[in-house]
């Protein structure tokens, strides 16, 4: 029997797959993976074939186009189904992740048939004459069409032969690369090092697994500075030289310029980089390359894991511990999970590599699911940077004209600069301050449309970072007319303006992603940094990661423990490995390194822990807290997200949603109550928390939560949540 129906899966945010007729002119061009244009609604959509059926038992409408562009393989849609029923997310809209970005929402262009033209002037085109003239000049796309047209109209004019898809002509190589290379981030260093033993040790066992040419997990974990990169560069090209293909994930924009680089020491064919800021014909330039073997080594951010890569055969996830891997908004899923199950249904190797492993992947490793790799020395000829703790708690310390710069930190900063050193300050909050207050009548100015204060930013003003509200700062308070309303707090303009003035004659730079957003800004502090053109560079949590400047020797921490003032069990996590990674920037060249750590808690184990570079030490005491309660790596979580315009309403539907639970065997709950960010554009949250010794028991509690629906709110799952906001 002819397979005459196909199953497609749409990219919108809706749990099923739409069935459609195969027409007749494109029966047998149609298999799984291969990306159509059918009617949806009133216009038409893009969307991708997940299976070819002989029957179904419903009346349903006919696809219009096919794509000329390659479909889908199958173990990528077998991933692609893998993580949308783990995560219950969206197949639409995790599918449509490896499709090119060119094709998404590219609309079909249609044109007149020889028997269409021929109707039209005769006229005998009878209903469709309208549509017919509209193609009289040229090809149309379906987007421009539907304005005036039914996709029924469409459907039949394709059955009758009077119109038909016209194939998009490919870009011509010079529209392809005009404007296609982004700035280029150069760096003087070496192009060849001598392992150390412990590096040696390490590729060794990376390379036996790539011989075995089977799916294996190696944790690799190394302190700052030990050489990580360079066992990710052997490792990726001893399979280049095999003809295969090598995907390394980085958690953030900020670091492919300077991976980008050292891969391209060991690619003759080229880098392919995946990420959002890329312009639109920078995204089909690379996608086009790695389709066509082009570019056989891929650098991506965190949905670079779904792109289509010919014969992979290794993946490495760089800082595999960092949460920007983890994407909470639909459709929701983890990088470095999906990235392992990747490697396992292609059979391949995954390297995991990080400084400070996540909970989750250290526990693997612990239990034997993951080989852990150990690099325990830098490979610098200093050790680890030595680090101070200033007690900013204790009124006894000393402080600048500003309260939030100690004299320890200052001197010492002084000190770094004139002797012709650089210097890094961390803070991790954007703009000027976090709010501004009135101490006549203690107001702070509140987003409108959220739960937060707007954030004083010099230039642009009041800012919302959640749903980017913009105002004016107010002249006098607006509660009580007092005239002495000012900027309170601490953020990366006020530290950098405060800096300027301390060190008139130095050259100091902020990197935050107010900064990043600006053409090219990325790479220009970057290669003024490895000039040493730059002094100090003050910046949020992009400078924590991955960056490497030799000239580097002083690492000041501000606010250390921030994180452990949200309410989620991976706060001392975080400010473990913040510590750790931030300190780790300083003495990477010939010169000794140190780091400063202000902190108004100093003794949390998490941020006394970091002081030593005790890994083990915070994993043990971590795991004996969360192992108690039954909190992940050691019990599976699962958030439910409850939201909508009033907040009653809200709060019935999520009390329901506890009771309803509340006893299922195998499941604690946690809750109900107001989500930390407890509005968000107009909208109110509230959530809880359910626990469960097992996924299988833990995804059936959440899949029965989605069946049903409450009037005016909207339900919201999240499987292993990482933010808790």
């Amino acid at each position: 029997m002819t397979r005459s129906f196909a199953r497609v899966a749409v990219p919108r945010p809706v749990e099923d797959m739409f069935h459609y007729r195969i027409p007749d002119h494109l029966l047998g061009r149609i298999a799984p993976g291969h990306i159509v244009t059918a009617p949806f609604g009133k216009g038409t959509i893009n969307g991708v074939v997940m299976e070819v059926l002989e029957e179904v038992p419903l009346k349903v409408r006919s696809i219009l186009s096919v794509s000329p562009v390659l479909p889908v393989e199958d173990k990528l849609l077998e991933l692609t189904r893998w993580t949308a029923s783990y995560y219950q997310s969206p197949l639409g809209l995790i599918v449509r992740m490896c499709v090119p970005p060119s094709v998404r929402s590219q609309s079909s262009k249609f044109r007149l048939t020889e028997k269409g033209r021929s109707a039209l002037n005769e006229d005998t085109a009878g209903p469709f004459g309208d549509l017919l003239a509209a193609l009289k000049r040229g090809a149309r796309t379906a987007a421009h069409l539907e304005k005036k047209f039914s996709s029924d109209e469409f459907e039949r004019c394709l059955g009758e032969g009077l119109i038909e898809v016209s194939d998009s002509s490919p870009s011509s190589p010079a529209a392809v690369e005009a404007g296609l290379k982004e700035p280029q981030y150069k760096k003087d260093e070496d192009t060849v090092h001598t392992l150390t033993l412990d590096q040696k040790r390490v590729l060794d066992s990376i390379e036996k697994s790539i011989d075995d040419g089977s799916f294996s997990v190696a944790l690799l974990q190394g302190v700052t500075g030990s050489g990580k990169t360079e066992i990710y560069l052997r490792a990726a090209q001893k399979v280049l030289n095999m003809g295969q293909s090598v995907l390394l994930l980085v958690p953030e924009i900020s670091l492919t310029p300077l991976l980008t680089f050292r891969m391209e020491r060991i690619a003759r064919d080229g880098v392919a980089v995946m990420h959002s800021a890329l312009t639109a014909a920078q995204k089909r330039s690379s996608w086009e390359d790695v389709r066509e073997g082009r570019a056989r080594l891929v650098v991506g951010v965190r949905s670079g894991v779904f792109v289509p890569i010919p014969d992979l055969g290794l993946i490495i996830v760089d800082e595999e511990h960092d949460a920007s891997f983890r994407q909470e908004e639909t459709p929701s899923y983890h990088a470095r999970d999906v990235a392992v199950k990747r490697g396992q249904i292609q059979g391949i190797p995954v390297i995991l590599g990080s400084a400070t492993p996540s909970m989750e992947s250290y526990r693997n490793s612990e239990v034997g699911k993951y080989r852990r790799l150990e690099l325990p020395k830098r490979v610098t000829p200093y050790p680890a940077p030595e680090i101070e703790i200033v007690n900013m708690a204790d009124p006894e310390v000393a402080r600048t004209e500003n309260p939030f710069l100690s004299d320890r930190l200052m001197s010492v900063l002084k000190e770094t600069v004139d002797d012709g050193s650089q210097a890094m300050l961390f803070l991790n909050r954007r703009g000027f301050s976090p709010f501004i207050l009135c101490p006549d009548c203690n107001y702070t100015l509140p987003c409108p449309n959220c739960a937060v204060t707007l954030t004083y930013h010099r230039k642009r003003g009041m800012l919302c970072h959640y749903c980017g509200h913009l105002q004016p700062p107010p002249e006098a308070c607006p509660n009580c007319q007092g005239i002495r309303i000012s900027p309170v707090g601490t953020g990366t303009q006020r530290l950098e303006s405060a800096i300027a003035s301390a060190l008139p004659e130095a050259v100091i730079e902020r990197l935050d992603r107010d900064i990043i957003v600006k053409k090219g800004a990325l790479q220009d502090i970057y290669t003024r940094m490895d000039r040493s053109e730059i002094q100090v560079l003050v910046g949020t949590q992009i400078i924590a990661k991955g960056h490497d400047f030799p000239n580097v020797t002083l690492v000041g921490i501000l606010n250390a423990e921030q994180a452990l003032d949200f309410p989620d069990f991976r706060s001392s996590e975080r400010t473990y490995q913040l510590i750790t990674q931030v300190s780790g920037r300083a003495g990477r060249g010939t010169k000794k390194g140190r780091a400063i750590v202000q902190s108004y808690f100093p003794g949390h184990y998490s941020v006394s822990l970091a002081l030593d570079g005790d890994y083990r030490a915070f994993y043990e005491a971590e795991a004996s807290i969360r192992s108690s309660l039954g909190y992940p790596p050691f019990g599976r979580m699962g958030r439910v997200i409850v939201e909508g315009a009033k907040e009653e309403t809200v709060q019935k539907a999520c009390v329901d949603i506890a009771r309803r639970h509340s006893g299922t065997k195998g499941i604690r709950i946690l809750g109900p109550s107001s989500a930390p960010l407890s509005r968000i554009l107009n909208r109110h949250r509230w959530h809880l928390l359910l626990l469960a010794s097992d996924h299988s028991t833990l995804s059936k509690a959440l899949r029965s939560t989605r069946e049903k629906s409450y009037r005016s709110v909207r339900v919201h799952v999240r499987v292993d949540p990482y933010h808790l906001m």
